[in-house]
């Protein structure tokens, strides 16, 4: 019996030609595709990032125009869920009252915390009873008591059972005053001028209903001040790899993406929105594990399905500075949660692509949501275990591979470098120690936490499609079998 052999074939224009099958280059050309189409979509954000940013620097720099308007902007409800947060509480509530904004109220959502959070927060404001609301627009989980602090006016706090954050913010609707309201989070420390900077796209176009903005890692800042000042990096590589991609995802990517009416996910840490269009839009869903990139979503596609003209969009101010994790354990945990949420987001959401009124939204900014942020994880498997098998059998071509691990490492320090300029240009956060420092992290992450990531992401996706329980809820979470979002028809209820 003949022994089989691979045919090969040579690919002339290149030093000494790339020899291999057939199969083995068609696999490289896919993987290549794939990083190329998603490095044109990043760079073509930048571009689009980097001409607004001018724009908006100009806007922030007119204080006293700025403060004249604000005068006559919409007042703000803040609804700040809280669970087991009783390390953060007072810090965030403190940073939340000292809000330079003419009109606003704060209330505080404690979702069934079985640690000291509550009485800490009776404690610090003298919380007393008052009587609930009777209308309630969304069902949640029972609410156990309301309070009003006696020391700080516009200061309500809700005492519920557990329901996760998307019931605790539902919650926080049923009793909010005020045509917008504040998305916050439990573990997030917010600058005074949080609102002043949110509001504005408000105030330029009144068909504005969302606005997210830039957030900033709180982990070794100095907390001294009234804003949080990080003073030099932390040691910790993890903290640095996510100070990376915070930069890389708020000044690269959602800056470039609000143009374009194409923003994916508004941070739950730090969102600003209409109120009546959430309402309209049907609320927080609560049987996901989390909240932010389905609302986000859903106002898209409520918004498109009504024939309701909106934006979406986003001020790059770092106006939200943000824990984030410091071991391998809790950030696992944070992104698996995270791709499982976009999971659910897409599932949700699958019958707005390409679908005819679904515009820029339907036919590119979810399409590539799927493409480069849902798949990513799969791509890149795939590709380092094609090498892996390829290699084994000695029919990779290492000149490619070569070739292209240059072009990966290449173009991200080519993105980095906007990023940081960005950065520089508008906020000036890092000096040039630090910015080296995290240049050097940049590369780092390419080498082996790229793919731990990838094994996490691609973790999420499966507890998605095999229902796996959230928060020890077995019962009617989501599921890839669920029937997609439908958007109802507006219904106003009489003032």
């Amino acid at each position: 019996m003949t022994n089989f052999q691979w045919p090969h074939i040579t690919i002339t224009g290149l030093p000494g030609g790339l020899s291999a099958s057939p199969w083995v280059i068609t696999i490289e050309l896919l993987l290549f595709a794939y990083f190329l189409v998603v490095n044109v979509i990043d760079f073509a954000l930048i571009v689009v990032a980097m001409r607004r940013l001018p724009g908006f620097i100009k806007l922030g720099q007119a204080d006293t125009l700025r403060s004249a308007t604000l005068q006559y902007a919409t007042p703000i409800s803040i609804i700040l869920p809280a669970y087991n947060e009783e390390e953060h509480i007072l810090a965030v509530v403190q940073s939340l009252s000292n809000v330079h904004y003419a009109d606003y109220e704060i209330i505080v959502v404690n979702d069934g915390s079985n640690d000291s959070t509550l009485d800490i927060l009776r404690n610090a404001y003298d919380l007393i009873p008052i009587p609930q609301a009777r209308y309630q627009r969304f069902e949640t989980e029972a609410v156990r008591c309301m309070y009003r602090s006696t020391k700080l006016a516009n200061l309500r706090v809700i005492d519920k059972d557990n329901g996760g954050k998307g019931d605790a913010l539902n919650a926080g609707l049923n009793e909010a005053r005020y045509p917008l309201f504040f998305a916050a989070d439990g573990d997030s420390i917010y600058t005074p001028d949080v609102l002043e900077q949110m509001v504005q796209p408000f105030l330029q176009d009144s068909t504005t209903v969302g606005c997210g903005a830039g957030l900033r890692i709180l982990n070794g800042s100095d907390r001294s001040g009234p804003t949080p000042v990080q003073r030099k990096l932390p040691r910790s590589l993890i903290v640095r790899f996510q100070i990376v991609e915070y930069l890389r995802a708020a000044l690269t990517s959602r800056f470039g993406w609000a143009p374009l009416n194409g923003i994916m996910s508004i941070s739950g840490a730090c969102a600003l929105w209409k109120k009546d269009v959430v309402i309209d839009a049907g609320g927080y869903a609560t049987n996901t594990v989390w909240e932010d990139a389905e609302m986000t979503v859903r106002v898209h596609h409520y918004m498109r399905a009504t024939r309701q003209p909106y934006a979406i969009t986003f001020v790059p101010a770092g106006v939200c500075w943000t824990t984030v994790p410091e071991t391998f354990k809790e950030l696992a945990k944070q992104r698996i949660s995270w791709h499982r949420h976009i999971s659910e987001a897409i599932s949700r959401h699958r019958n707005m692509l390409f679908r005819s009124r679904a515009g820029v939204v339907g036919w590119f900014a979810l399409p590539t949501y799927v493409f480069n942020e849902w798949l990513a994880p799969l791509w890149l498997l795939l590709g380092l275990g094609f090498v892996v098998i390829a290699g084994v059998l000695g029919i990779l071509s290492w000149q490619a591979q070569l070739a292209l691990l240059t072009m990966v490492f290449a173009l991200t320090v080519l993105k980095m470098a906007m990023a940081f300029l960005l950065d520089e240009v508008s906020y000036r956060t890092y000096g040039m120690r630090d910015v080296w420092a995290l240049f050097i992290a940049a590369m780092l992450e390419q080498i082996g936490y790229r793919q731990l990531q990838a094994i996490w992401n691609l973790t999420g996706m499966l507890q998605f499609y095999f229902k796996r329980p959230i928060r020890g809820r077995t019962d009617g979470i989501a599921g890839p079998a669920d029937p997609p979002y439908q958007p109802a028809k507006p219904v106003r209820q009489p003032s």
